[in-house]
C-alpha cells in the first residue's frame, strides 16, 4: 500500500514516464489511485489531472503524427501519356478471344516472351512473376499480358503449359498469341515495341524483340516503359501501377 508521503515520487514518475507508452502511464495512475486510502490533497489531485490530460495529449499527438507526415508528403507527378493503343484481338491460352475489350477500365502490363526462347525471356517472365505476386491486392483492377512474338509456334496450348510452368494466375496474367500479322501490328504498331526477325523459322535466334515491359491505363493509353533487366523494375512497375489504379 501506499504512503501518503509516497504519494508526490509516484505523481513524479508518471509524468515522467510520459516519454513510454501511454498504458505505463495509466497503470501508475491506476495503481495510485487503487492503493490509496487517504483522500489525494487538492495539489495531488491536480498533479493526477495534469498528468492524465497530458497522457491524452501524447497519445493524440501519436496517432495523428502519420497523418501529418502523409499530408506534408507530396504526391509523385502523374505518369506521362506516351500513346494510344488501338483496339486488337488475340488468343489466349485457354483459346479463348482476349484483346482490348477485355482490358479496358483495368491497368495493365506487357511483356514479350516465346517459349523456347533459352535466353532473356526466362528473366523476364520471372520478373513478371515477381510483379504478379506483389500486386494481387490490385486485382481485378490490374492485369499482366505476356504476348508471344513466336506466334506460329506458340499455340494456346504451349501457352498454356508455360504459364502453368510460371506459376501465371489465369485470373491475374493472360498469355496471348495469334497470326503473324495480328500480333505484329499489336506488338509494332500498338505498344511501339520491336519486334523482328523470321518467326516462320525453326532457330530461336533469328526471332528478335524488345525486352522492355510496357504499363497500359484503363484508357488504353501507354504510360511507361521499363528496362526488365533494371534492378528495380518490379518496384517501379509495382509503385506506377498502383498509382494508375488510384489516381489515374
Amino acid at each position: 500500500m501506499a504512503s501518503e508521503e509516497s504519494y508526490p515520487k509516484l505523481i513524479s514518475l508518471a509524468v515522467h514516464e510520459l516519454r513510454s507508452p501511454a498504458s505505463v502511464v495509466s497503470g501508475y495512475l491506476r495503481m495510485l489511485q487503487r492503493d490509496t486510502e487517504t483522500p489525494l490533497s487538492d495539489r495531488q489531485r491536480k498533479m493526477v489531472d495534469e498528468a492524465e490530460k497530458s497522457c491524452t495529449r501524447l497519445v493524440a499527438l501519436i496517432a495523428a503524427w502519420p497523418i501529418a507526415w502523409a499530408l506534408r508528403t507530396p504526391l509523385p507527378p502523374r505518369l506521362p501519356v506516351l500513346g494510344t493503343v488501338p483496339p486488337f484481338e488475340l488468343t489466349a491460352q485457354d483459346g479463348g478471344a482476349f484483346g482490348s475489350k477485355d482490358l479496358a477500365g483495368r491497368v495493365w502490363v506487357a511483356s514479350f516472351i516465346f517459349t523456347r526462347c533459352e535466353t532473356v525471356c526466362p528473366a523476364i517472365t520471372r520478373q513478371m512473376a515477381r510483379i504478379q505476386g506483389r500486386t494481387r491486392n490490385l486485382e481485378p483492377a490490374f492485369h499482366l499480358v505476356s504476348i508471344s512474338v513466336d506466334p506460329e509456334f506458340d499455340d494456346p496450348a504451349r501457352l498454356a503449359a508455360y504459364a502453368r510452368a510460371h506459376r501465371a494466375s489465369p485470373r491475374m496474367w493472360t498469355f496471348l498469341t495469334g497470326s503473324v500479322e495480328t500480333v505484329r501490328h499489336t506488338v509494332v504498331r500498338g505498344l511501339r515495341v520491336g519486334m523482328g526477325g523470321d518467326a516462320k523459322r525453326p532457330e530461336e535466334q533469328d526471332i528478335s524483340h524488345g525486352t522492355h515491359l510496357v504499363l497500359v491505363d484503363g484508357e488504353g493509353r501507354i504510360r511507361g516503359y521499363y528496362d526488365s533487366a533494371g534492378a528495380d523494375v518490379v518496384e517501379r512497375v509495382v509503385r506506377d501501377a498502383a498509382l494508375l489504379v488510384n489516381r489515374g
